[in-house]
C-alpha cells in the first residue's frame, strides 16, 4: 500500500517474508516496513523501508508429528528492493522484484545462534493504482 508524493516518488507500506523447513525446524521471518519507492525511469524502481520484524521458529516440527515448540521474536526490520514493471496499463502493473530483508532481534535464536536474520528473494508484483 502506498501513496504518491511526486511523479516518481511514493511512500510504500510493504510486507515481505520467507518460510523455510529444514532438519526438523520450521523458520519464518516477516518484515513490515514503510519507506520511499523511487522510479529511476518509467519501468525500473528502487524501494527501501524500515519497520518491524518478526521471526518464528518451530523446534519440534515434522510432517508426521503434530507437536509444536514455537519460539517467536520481534525486533527492528529493514527492506531493500529493486524491481521492473514489465506490463503497465492505466490502473494495473505487473512486475518482478529482487528484495532483501533483514531483522535484528533482542534474543539469540537457538537454531541459528544469531540475533540477526535476513532473506533474499524474487517477488512477482501486482500493483493497483
Amino acid at each position: 500500500f502506498g501513496f504518491v508524493v511526486a511523479p516518481r516518488w511514493s511512500i510504500v507500506r510493504a510486507g515481505d517474508g520467507a518460510f523455510a523447513y529444514f532438519d526438523g525446524y520450521d523458520i519464518s521471518q516477516s518484515v513490515w516496513s514503510i519507506g520511499p519507492q523511487v522510479f529511476l525511469n518509467k519501468k525500473v524502481y528502487v524501494r527501501l523501508g524500515i519497520g518491524v520484524a518478526t521471526k518464528s521458529v518451530d523446534l519440534d516440527s515434522s510432517y508426521d508429528d503434530y507437536s509444536y515448540n514455537v519460539s517467536t521474536h520481534s525486533g527492528m526490520g529493514w527492506t531493500a528492493a529493486i524491481g521492473v514493471e514489465f506490463m503497465q496499463s492505466y490502473h494495473v502493473a505487473l512486475g518482478l522484484e529482487a528484495a532483501a530483508t533483514y531483522g535484528h532481534y533482542q534474543e539469540i535464536d537457538l537454531v541459528t545462534g544469531s540475533r540477526d536474520d535476513g532473506t533474499i528473494g524474487i517477488n512477482f508484483m501486482l500493483n493497483l493504482f
